[in-house]
């Protein structure tokens, strides 16, 4: 049995904005299993707030992603750029059916919110998002990842924190899990730590032969606060495959170096 995954990233540009918001959708044919932002601030800053899955009309298959940003306390109005990973399965060209299941969960008011969104047990995880539902002043992303037990994606965690001025908020998690019948398939997850910086990156290569359809990362604050910026697929540019996956940070205003925590989850069919 010939099983081929193929996964594309389609990408969306937002204008600069104080707050900027992106969207993007998969062409027809595509699951969608994943997505990502990167907030392409250049001055004092602009931070994460959102990057989830989204879809047409309630009931419907989720078929696009969307990201938003924000500047906090000192202006600094960017671009923003936003990823729909979709894939495609075929079986000796034939193509496969793929059923997706979106599971979301909000979590409680707090000025550091968490919540994690939980997949049933029947179900395999691809990626996720998260919204910081804020309202006030502020409430940034710090963290959206995969949870995960005997290296099967079984949901995903979002976090958020005000910074210098009040803002509790909460939290919205999505975890993407999808079935494929017939099809047996091996799920990897792959994370790296990178360097303590005030604005730390860091990028992780998915294993040979297998497909990436999302990712995450955490960003390792653990004094004022450093918040997320990126976290988004790594395309090749020779043949616009994807490679892995990227994420970045930074401080605001209030030194703090930390460390970012990256994962990205592949996908290789088994054979039979």
């Amino acid at each position: 049995m010939a099983i081929v995954i193929e996964s594309y990233a389609f990408v969306g540009i937002a204008p600069p904005a104080a707050h900027p918001e992106a969207r993007v959708w998969l062409p027809p044919g595509y699951t969608l299993t994943g997505g990502g932002a990167f907030d392409l601030w250049q001055g004092f800053g602009n931070l994460l707030t959102a990057s989830y899955p989204i879809r047409q009309v309630e009931g419907a298959p989720y078929t696009g992603w969307a990201a938003a940003g924000k500047d906090h306390i000192e202006s600094d109005p960017a671009p923003l750029a936003v990823y729909a990973i979709g894939i495609k399965i075929t079986n000796n060209g034939q193509p496969v059916s793929i059923q997706q299941q979106v599971v979301s969960a909000k979590g409680p008011t707090a000025a550091h919110p968490k919540v994690t969104a939980h997949l049933p047990d029947e179900w395999i995880g691809t990626g996720g998002g998260a919204i910081d539902n804020y309202s006030g002043e502020g409430n940034m992303l710090t963290a959206s990842y995969p949870v995960y037990t005997n290296g099967k994606v079984t949901g995903w965690t979002g976090m958020g924190k005000d910074h210098i001025q009040s803002d509790p908020s909460t939290i919205t998690a999505f975890v993407i899990g999808i079935q494929v019948p017939d099809v047996t398939l091996d799920v990897d997850i792959v994370s790296v730590t990178g360097k303590t910086a005030a604005h730390p990156v860091a990028s992780v290569s998915s294993p040979t032969g297998h497909t990436v359809v999302g990712g995450g990362a955490i960003d390792n604050y653990s004094g004022e606060g450093n918040m997320l910026t990126a976290t988004y697929p790594l395309i090749s540019s020779s043949d616009g495959t994807l490679t892995g996956w990227s994420a970045a940070g930074k401080d605001h205003i209030k030194s703090d170096p930390s460390s970012i925590t990256v994962y990205v989850v592949t996908l290789e069919a088994v054979p039979v």
